[in-house]
């Protein structure tokens, strides 16, 4: 009788700390997710903020235009990786609410498959931090991008419908 005691005792204990540790390991994860998906979201906004100025701008230069190209490209990749992040949250959350709803050894044997295959690297659906550092590097040269622009383009001029045919019967050159 007292080996099934002391049995039980030492079960709940364990369990209690695989719990606690599980949790602690869970949250430690889910913060750094959050201040990457932020850092990307940051590094986004910055890219088509500087896209969005060229724009403004007539340029003519064509390493310059590669340039801009290239920082489009980068802003899109940036576009498809978010879009992946927050699926991949949406179905991380579902999957939580299950495993929530579930007893809990399942609850164990899911946290301990989620550490693991999070030591070993399994996991290339996580957004890493060395992508993040990627983007943010595109969306600091973009800052240099348009400091070249501004210093070699000419800002470009709207003309409106309506003067473009005052100024076309005035008889003055565009």
């Amino acid at each position: 009788m007292e080996e099934i005691v002391s049995s039980a005792v030492v079960q709940e204990t364990v369990s209690q700390v695989m719990s606690a540790l599980v949790q602690k390991y869970e949250e430690r994860a889910e913060s750094e997710a959050s201040r990457n998906l932020e850092r990307l979201e940051t590094a986004h906004i910055r890219l088509e903020a500087a896209l969005e100025t060229s724009d403004k701008w007539k340029i003519t230069d064509t390493s310059m235009l590669h340039w801009r190209r290239k920082l489009k490209r980068a802003a899109q990749e940036c576009d498809d990786m978010l879009h992946k992040c927050k699926q991949r949250i949406l179905e991380d959350e579902q999957m939580e609410q299950r495993v929530r709803n579930s007893s809990f050894p399942k609850r164990i044997v899911h946290a301990t498959k989620s550490f693991v295959s999070s030591i070993i690297n399994c996991d290339n659906k996580r957004l890493r931090r060395s992508t993040v550092q990627r983007f943010e590097w595109f969306a600091d040269g973009a800052r240099e991008f348009l400091r070249f622009v501004e210093l070699g383009g000419t800002p470009r001029s709207h003309i409106s419908f309506y003067s473009l045919v005052n100024n076309l019967f005035a008889g003055k050159e565009l």
